[in-house]
């Protein structure tokens, strides 16, 4: 089975320049073979030799092409859900074996993914086992290896090879895989690759920083400012009664619900901490041994992380906010998150 995978190329160096940029594998890298995952987390039976390679499109475009020479599953249905998944963790790791060694996020930020239109295969009946069996030539069986170069070829062109090893891809592969709840994490990165909206890839990446606010809460190094104890909700409700007696506007036609006000304002209050939301992150994320971000190193800080949460708090209310500045806090984003996943992973 040959399955063609593609990802988006375009490569923008400012707002004048665009060029479209190959993601290349080592040469004679073709019949390189992963030994993925086990197969009983995959779901195949006796499944062997998927190997990556370059390959072109009926226009010429640089794409992988994944290679199975064989598949033996209960039935075609079966084969074609497990092939399938398999396509999805593979897309995902190579986009995060490509991004984490990309020193040009700003410029571009491919996701692989599969171009199902491309998929050639022939299947073959075992009566003998009620298997199926997807058949193709058999691979060879080499070192996965590949360096970083970048070179071009034409004016417009630029060709990038990628350097990882097959430990590294094996490593995202399995993770993705895995029934581990941080593969949430994992997903919400993939899903702000590519082509996605400026503001949707935010939201994306975002959401991995809530993830793991959520999750380490306990290392946000912050003490709770009231303690939630008889006497103190029954001092709110008397601070709720003295608001209602001498601020009401008059302008309802109905009674407030005093229980609903009580409650918003218990909750807010009990809730309060001695630290900022920024400084908590600011913990958790050195907890992590998370202190620096971009590939020049520069060190996180609490302005930073405010900037991101501001941010956050405008969009997520609806209000507008500059492109330019969107940009920039995803570029940030994108490499604080790359740091996030590869510390989840080495949890697993």
């Amino acid at each position: 089975m040959d399955i063609p995978l593609t990802y988006n190329r375009e490569y923008t160096l400012g707002s004048d320049y665009r060029c479209l940029l190959d993601f290349r594998l080592q040469d004679g890298f073709e019949s390189c073979v992963f030994d993925i995952i086990d197969n009983k987390d995959l779901g195949l039976k006796d499944s062997e030799n998927w190997s990556i390679g370059n390959a072109e499109d009926e226009s010429g475009n640089h794409l992988f092409n994944l290679h199975i020479e064989k598949i033996l599953s209960d039935s075609k249905e079966s084969a074609i859900r497990n092939v399938a998944r398999c396509i999805d963790t593979i897309c995902m790791a190579l986009s995060f074996c490509i991004i984490t060694h990309n020193n040009d996020k700003e410029y571009c930020n491919p996701k692989v993914y599969c171009y199902y239109q491309g998929i050639k295969a022939r299947a073959e009946k075992i009566d003998s086992n009620d298997y199926t069996e997807l058949v193709i030539d058999k691979a060879g069986n080499r070192e996965i290896f590949c360096r970083e170069e970048i070179g071009v070829t034409e004016a417009s062109e630029l060709r990038k090879i990628i350097e990882f090893t097959n430990n590294e891809f094996i490593e995202y592969a399995k993770a993705i895989s895995s029934d581990n709840p941080d593969v949430f994490a994992l997903k919400q990165y993939y899903l702000a690759l590519g082509e996605e909206h400026i503001t949707s890839k935010y939201f994306h990446l975002f959401s991995i920083i809530e993830y793991i606010e959520d999750k380490y809460s306990e290392f946000a190094g912050a003490n709770l400012i009231f303690d939630n104890s008889s006497e103190f909700n029954v001092r709110v409700g008397e601070f709720v009664d003295e608001l209602l007696e001498k601020y009401q506007s008059g302008k309802n036609e109905a009674e407030p619900n005093k229980d609903d006000i009580y409650s918003s304002i218990n909750k807010l209050l009990i809730k309060m901490t001695n630290y900022g939301r920024a400084t908590k992150l600011l913990n958790i994320l050195k907890h992590m041994g998370i202190e620096f971000y971009t590939k020049e190193s520069i060190p996180l800080d609490k302005a930073l992380l405010q900037s991101l949460i501001r941010e956050r708090n405008i969009l997520f209310h609806g209000n507008e906010a500059g492109d330019e500045e969107i940009r920039k806090h995803v570029l940030d984003l994108m490499y604080i998150d790359l740091k996030i996943i590869q510390y989840l992973i080495k949890q697993f």
